[in-house]
């Protein structure tokens, strides 16, 4: 019984901080998906997918929302889910995004948060993110 209680205490210790954790973490992606910049950015990106000024200012916005280590890497997809650029050579052309997260996400005008999974490669637990980011026309269009 002890052990029980001191593990409802832990509980009640982390849970917050785990809401926090993840309340962060969407408000990251969040303030990518309301930013027109980024929009435009991406939108050039995939017109112009050779253009390097285009892939520096990318860069600019996705290694500010990384950090040093919240996360592994940020991608952009195609909406075939092709992997367009990423902010580290550890995604891999072979990075997949859970299926059923990448339909809904498709579909959605908010960020998207995958369940957990193991790491294909080493058995990491990891989580997805998905922000459905478009063009502004297209979003005041849906709005």
């Amino acid at each position: 019984m002890i052990a029980q209680e001191q593990l409802g205490s832990i509980a009640n210790l982390k849970a917050p901080q785990i809401k926090a954790w993840r309340d962060e973490r969407l408000g990251e992606a969040r303030f990518l998906l309301q930013t027109a910049a980024v929009a435009d950015d991406i939108a050039a990106l995939v017109s112009r997918p050779r253009d390097e000024a285009v892939k520096e200012r990318l860069l600019d916005w996705l290694v500010a929302i990384r950090g040093d280590a919240r996360y592994e890497s940020v991608t952009v997809h195609d909406p075939a889910g092709r992997l367009l650029f990423a902010t580290s050579e550890a995604a891999a052309p072979e990075t997949t995004i859970p299926t059923d997260a990448f339909r809904k996400a498709l579909l959605s005008e908010d960020v998207i948060v995958a369940d957990l999974y193991r790491s294909a490669t080493d058995a990491r637990v990891q989580f997805d993110l998905l922000v459905p980011i478009r063009p502004v026309n297209v979003r005041e269009t849906r709005g």
